[in-house]
C-alpha cells in the first residue's frame, strides 16, 4: 500500500510539472520588465529615464561623490594635513591626491563603470523611443539624448587631455543605441567624442521640452551644456549663442538675498539651478559631505 501511495504521488507530480512547465519556466522576472513591455506606455519611459538618474547617483565613486572630489584631489585646490581635526576624506582619495592612481584605482574605475552602466540604459531608451509611436516619444528621446551627451562630456573631461592640447588624442569609446552590448569598441579621439556629443545635443535641443524640473534634463539644460562644449572647443561665438538661449528661461534667476542663499545651502532649494542630480544630504561632524551635484547654474558675470 505504501508503495502504491508513493507511486501515485510521483505520478501526480510528474503530471503537474508536465502540464504547466511552460507556465512556470517561461515567466518574466517579477522584479523587472522587458524593454518591449516597459516602453509600451509613457509611464514606462518616465520610469526608465528616472532609473538612469538613479544609476548615476548610486555609487560612491560615480556622481555620488567622485565627480567633484576627484578633480579637486588631483588639482592644487586641496592640501594634505596631518592634523586629525582637519577635514578628511577618510583616505578615499588616498591614491588620487598624490597622483598615484592607475586604471584599477577605485575612483578611476568606479566613475568609468557607473558612467557606462548609465549609458547602456539610456541607449536602450533612445532605441525604444526612436521606434515608439507614443505621443510624447520625442520629449523622452530628447531627454535621453541630453543625458547621453552629459555622460560622455564628463567621461571626456575625466579621461582625455584638454581639447586645446591634442584633439586627436584617444578619449573614450562612444557607444550608440545601435551597438551590441558585448561588442568591444575602440576608443574615439577627443575630436570624435566632441563631435558625437554635439550631434546628440543638436538633436536633443530640437526634441526636448521644459516641462521637467531641475532634477531632469530640460531643453534649457541642453542649451547650457552646448554652451560649455562650444567653449571647450574655443567656439566662443556659439558658446555665447547657447548661453543666451539658456539665460532666456525665466524660471531661473540669481539668488541675491541672504535668505535665498541660506535656503539654497540648507534646503537645496533654489531658483537658479538649471540641472542637478538630487541626493540625500548627510551631516557628519556638522559638515556636509554629500551635496546635490549641480551641473548647470546661473552664474553672475
Amino acid at each position: 500500500m505504501k508503495t502504491n501511495i508513493k507511486l501515485f504521488f510521483t505520478a501526480v507530480i510528474v503530471t503537474f510539472f508536465s502540464s504547466c512547465s511552460n507556465d512556470i519556466i517561461n515567466k518574466e522576472p517579477l522584479d523587472q520588465l522587458a524593454p518591449e513591455t516597459l516602453f509600451q506606455t509613457e509611464g514606462g519611459f518616465r520610469s526608465a529615464l528616472d532609473g538612469v538618474y538613479a544609476v548615476m547617483k548610486q555609487d560612491f565613486y560615480g556622481y555620488y561623490f567622485g565627480i567633484y572630489t576627484i578633480p579637486e584631489a588631483i588639482s592644487d585646490d586641496l592640501l594634505g594635513s596631518a592634523n586629525s581635526k582637519d577635514f578628511s576624506f577618510d583616505n578615499s582619495l588616498g591614491a588620487m591626491y598624490p597622483l598615484a592612481y592607475n586604471s584599477a584605482t577605485g575612483n578611476v574605475e568606479g566613475f568609468w563603470r557607473i558612467s557606462y552602466q548609465a549609458i547602456n540604459n539610456v541607449n536602450t531608451i533612445i532605441k525604444m523611443a526612436r521606434a515608439s509611436s507614443l505621443p510624447n516619444k520625442d520629449a523622452f528621446l530628447g531627454e535621453a539624448l541630453g543625458i547621453r551627451a552629459l555622460l560622455y562630456y564628463n567621461l571626456y573631461r575625466f579621461y582625455s587631455p584638454a581639447y586645446s592640447i591634442d584633439k586627436k588624442a584617444l578619449s573614450v569609446p562612444y557607444r550608440f543605441e545601435t551597438d551590441k552590448l558585448l561588442d568591444v569598441k575602440p576608443r574615439s579621439t577627443s575630436a570624435e567624442v566632441i563631435q558625437f556629443i554635439q550631434a546628440d545635443l543638436n538633436e536633443a535641443a530640437a526634441l526636448a521640452t521644459n516641462t521637467v524640473n531641475s532634477y531632469r534634463i530640460s531643453k534649457t539644460a541642453i542649451y547650457a551644456l552646448s554652451a560649455r562644449v562650444c567653449h571647450e572647443t574655443a567656439d566662443y561665438k556659439n558658446a555665447i549663442v547657447y548661453s543666451n538661449l539658456a539665460l532666456t528661461d525665466a524660471r531661473y534667476k540669481l539668488d541675491n538675498t541672504l535668505a535665498a542663499l541660506q535656503k539654497e545651502w540648507d534646503k537645496d532649494d533654489s531658483g537658479e539651478i538649471i540641472f542637478r542630480i538630487r541626493f540625500e544630504i548627510l551631516k557628519w561632524d556638522k559638515m556636509r559631505h554629500f551635496l546635490p551635484y549641480r551641473f548647470f547654474q546661473v552664474i553672475p558675470i
